[in-house]
């Protein structure tokens, strides 16, 4: 198995987060990894405190030194690139680690509803689209609408739920 090093977000929403770093995890474990996951394990009750600096500080320490024992960095894109993956980013650069980006499988991961199209009203008809982004390697994605005769392309996200939260939140009523 390969060693990997799983970069998901964490802060902000940490329910949220933690459930998706655990898809993640799955993900990872079914491609035939062995994944770690610092945030996971280290911010759990009763080791580091992740609102304490000093304690955050050594937590992103301890996951940076069992990284040199990786053979790859995984970011997992689906909730976008928060500052603290960023960090993970550029310590497996340094370290010459190759880092990959990735999805988490559609069956694996819950996704919004997406609402009806805002130019034709179809509810039926939306499709995801991917497109390249200024970021190597982490494409944007976006929700479309593929009705006959009907070209609307909406807001794009650097994750599919940001993309389909952006349109849903500015759908109007045709």
């Amino acid at each position: 198995m390969r060693l990997v090093i799983v970069e998901t977000p964490y802060a902000g929403d940490i329910e949220a987060n933690v459930t998706y770093a655990r898809l993640a995890m799955r993900d990872s474990i079914e491609r035939g990894e062995a994944p770690f996951a610092s945030h996971l394990l280290y911010t759990q009750p009763g080791i580091l405190r992740d609102e304490k600096p000093a304690e955050r500080a050594l937590g992103i320490a301890a996951g940076f030194a069992w990284g040199r024992n990786a053979d790859a960095t995984i970011v997992y894109v689906d909730r976008g690139i928060s500052p603290g993956m960023k960090q993970g980013i550029k310590d497996a650069e340094a370290a010459g680690r190759p880092v990959e980006y990735r999805c988490v499988k559609a069956d694996l991961l819950p996704l919004p509803e997406i609402a009806p199209c805002p130019k034709c009203g179809s509810n039926k008809d939306q499709y995801i689209f991917v497109v390249r982004s200024p970021t190597p390697h982490v494409p944007f994605r976006g929700v479309g609408c593929a009705n006959e005769g009907c070209d609307y392309a909406g807001p794009r996200g650097q994750s599919l739920r940001e993309a389909i939260e952006a349109h849903n939140a500015g759908v109007k009523p045709v």
